[in-house]
């Protein structure tokens, strides 16, 4: 979600206020400083806490804990895990947020496993016999998702078609179906 320019600017307060001093500003200070009323600021830090980039309730309305934060080498680091919370530190706005969680999105990609020619020539003798006498099994095979990079999916279900041509499985459950590439298949068990 984008914060809007209120939003944005109740964080940035809050961030900088944070690394100045030792606590969190109160909201009074916060209302000083948006010109804002003291309604209107706890509407907004709802919105900021929904959103997680800060901890608060309306019963405590002067504990505001700061969630992401920025170290001065950038490193993005969960601040309520941090003792010296003002010590050089502000906020990340929502972009760099994103960012961030798709990097680490990016850190659970892995490449293509390499697999043995009789690994492959098992998984395919496997698939073939579960086909013709239509029994489950569980396959594992790998998806790519940027470049070579990719996750591996798991399904389990009947093989209802083999395409030689193609090289790939059709492999339904009750409620999906998927076709599956025959080379990128890194696993099957027979159930």
């Amino acid at each position: 979600m984008t914060l809007s320019d209120i939003e944005r600017k109740v964080l940035r307060i809050i961030g900088n206020y944070s690394a100045m001093k030792p606590r969190p500003p109160s909201i009074d200070e916060i209302c000083v400083k948006t010109g804002r009323s003291r309604e209107d600021v706890m509407s907004v830090l709802e919105v900021l806490a929904r959103e997680e980039y800060i901890e608060w309730r309306r019963s405590e309305p002067d504990n505001i804990e700061v969630n992401y934060i920025v170290g001065t080498k950038g490193a993005v680091t969960l601040a309520k895990k941090i003792d010296n919370l003002f010590a050089s530190m502000r906020f990340v706005l929502p972009e760099q947020r994103e960012l961030y969680l798709s990097m680490k999105e990016d850190d659970k990609l892995v490449s293509m496993p390499i697999l043995e020619q009789d690994e492959m020539e098992s998984f395919q003798y496997v698939l073939r016999d579960a086909a013709r006498e239509d029994y489950s099994v569980t396959v594992s095979w790998w998806r790519p998702v940027k470049g070579n990079l990719g996750t591996t999916c798991t399904m389990w279900g009947v093989v209802k078609w083999i395409d030689q041509n193609g090289r790939r499985i059709k492999l339904v459950t009750d409620e999906d179906n998927q076709w599956i590439s025959m080379d990128h298949i890194t696993a099957v068990k027979a159930d």
